[in-house]
């Protein structure tokens, strides 16, 4: 490994804000489309069918529209950070489609929405000694990164981060953990968990 390896690892942010324009550009037309109906119909009022429908669509968009939002808000902070007590996870929208490869971007986004769980996040801090394997599943172009342990208030846990979710591919950031966990690098000159830093890029 090389000395400049980075130590905080941060999203991909591209689908996120592909989410968020096009969510808000559909969800301002339907809004427009709706305003359209009311004004041009006043005396016969809007067909209940045609207006459920939109606002149905509508209400679809608005959802897209407010996780893709969200998404970024959250995803300011890095989501994987080795520190000095361990490694730090923020776990976003998890989902039992986290633990298969392959898996299309567009799938898990719409499951995340119907399930509810895509405007869920958590912090996940596991401590060196009870931090295990970090290990890949799947082919070079739909990796699975899995992180075991036991956290910091003694539960066993298993986080799942997919290709898709960094910047730097998976494969440097296990080589990272792995460097820390096995003593090749010492992790003392590292950030504290409780110190976060300027994480707002």
């Amino acid at each position: 490994m090389r000395p400049a390896d980075p130590v905080e690892f941060r999203a991909k942010m591209w689908i996120c804000r592909v989410e968020a324009v096009v969510g808000g550009l559909l969800t301002l037309n339907f809004v427009v489309l709706i305003a359209l109906m009311i004004t041009h119909r006043p005396n016969k009022g809007v067909d209940v069918k045609d207006g459920l429908i939109t606002l149905g669509m509508g209400g679809v968009c608005a959802v897209l529209f407010a996780h893709g939002v969200y998404s970024l808000r959250v995803r300011r902070r890095p989501l994987l950070r080795i520190c000095r007590e361990g490694i730090e996870a923020l776990v976003i929208g998890e989902s039992w489609l986290d633990k298969i490869p392959l898996i299309p971007g567009f799938l898990r986004i719409v499951w995340l929405l119907l399930s509810g769980q895509g405007f869920r996040s958590r912090v996940v801090r596991i401590p060196w000694m009870r931090l295990g394997d970090s290990t890949l599943h799947g082919t070079s172009s739909g990796r699975v990164l899995e992180i075991s342990g036991t956290t910091d208030y003694g539960e066993p846990e298993t986080i799942y981060f997919t290709e898709l979710s960094f910047r730097l591919p998976v494969t440097r950031i296990a080589e990272a953990i792995s460097s820390y966990r096995n003593g090749s690098k010492i992790p003392t000159t590292l950030r504290s968990w409780d110190d976060q830093g300027l994480f707002i890029r």
